[in-house]
């Protein structure tokens, strides 16, 4: 380890890191360093620690993520079942992803609990694995992977239902949602717009990938298209931040509905007045993912499951 460190003008900390996929490190120097480990034969002397689960996570947010590693720690604190967590940095980093991945296959873990990346290519990778999957995010659908989390298309009527006479009295919904392949997003949507007052109407949806640009995409989109064509705007994914920073930067204040994460820093809530949202238990995912690898393990459950945690409702009933 000392030798590659010293190849790559770098800490021996470092190269664990990468070699081991425990914190995130910068994803060229980790492939690098892979690469040099792989040729200097590192793998074959110094086999990975093997583990009954392995657990795959972004780092970032953490505020959101490090609520379901805890889940998962809590849960398995008196269990007989090892665990080894792998982190990459973000769920817009394939790259990362997919060598976070080879790591995680080294540990030759009977279970994986992963948050994926949802692209090509880290679809493939899953592909491989020929052991049970469980996921932790709603981006990614495959045959026979299980996935703990909320009921989407409930969660969506749950909203609609909560604000059904706010709705009627601000009829025009613009909806903001992800570019990418959604499922659970898709039937949150659906959820809502299938549970609207009569009067409701759909003006247009805004889609969009999710970027360090989402919240200055989202202000030039409602800036050329949308200016005083709605009364609200319902949020498919966890986006109140970007979408409360946008409209702050048209100097609108508009009434919004959707999901969002509870540590959001409430002086991103200036211009999106949150009127109601759902509220992911993350941390409770991570304790019934846990408890659903055990039962996987013991051959008392089988794969491809759908586990429901129920969404918090927050209604905060504003004008």
């Amino acid at each position: 380890m000392q030798k590659t460190a010293e190849m790559h003008k770098t800490s021996t900390t470092t190269v664990y890191n990468a070699i081991y996929s425990c914190t995130p490190v910068n994803t060229k120097l980790k492939k690098d360093i892979l690469n040099t480990a792989e040729s200097m034969g590192y793998f074959l002397k110094n086999k990975m620690p093997t583990c009954d689960v392995a657990v795959i996570l972004p780092s970032i947010p953490v505020y959101f993520w490090s609520e379901a590693e805890k889940g998962i720690l809590n849960e398995i604190r008196n269990s007989n079942v090892s665990i080894k967590l792998f982190t990459y940095s973000s769920m817009e980093d394939e790259e990362d992803f997919v060598l976070c991945m080879e790591s995680a296959k080294r540990s030759c873990a009977k279970v994986y609990i992963i948050t994926p990346v949802n692209t090509e290519k880290s679809i493939r990778t899953l592909k491989e694995i020929d052991k049970d999957i469980i996921f932790l995010n709603e981006y990614v659908k495959i045959d026979k992977v299980g996935f703990v989390g909320a009921d989407a298309f409930k969660d969506g009527q749950s909203l609609a239902q909560a604000c059904f006479d706010f709705i009627k009295q601000h009829p025009r919904v613009l909806i903001i949602n992800v570019i990418s392949t959604n499922n659970k997003a898709e039937e949150r949507k659906k959820g809502f717009c299938d549970s609207l007052p009569e009067n409701a109407q759909v003006i247009g949806e805004i889609k969009m990938p999710f970027n360090r640009t989402l919240a200055a995409n989202i202000a030039r989109e409602i800036e050329c298209n949308y200016q005083g064509k709605f009364d609200c705007i319902f949020i498919a994914q966890g986006w109140f931040q970007q979408v409360s920073m946008a409209l702050k930067k048209l100097d609108m204040v508009v009434p919004c509905i959707g999901c969002e994460n509870q540590k959001v820093s409430p002086k991103y809530a200036g211009n999106g007045k949150l009127h109601a949202a759902l509220v992911q238990h993350i941390r409770q995912q991570g304790e019934q993912s846990i408890k659903y690898a055990i039962r996987l393990i013991e051959g008392l459950d089988y794969p491809g499951r759908n586990i429901t945690v129920e969404s918090a409702l927050i209604h905060r009933k504003i004008k």
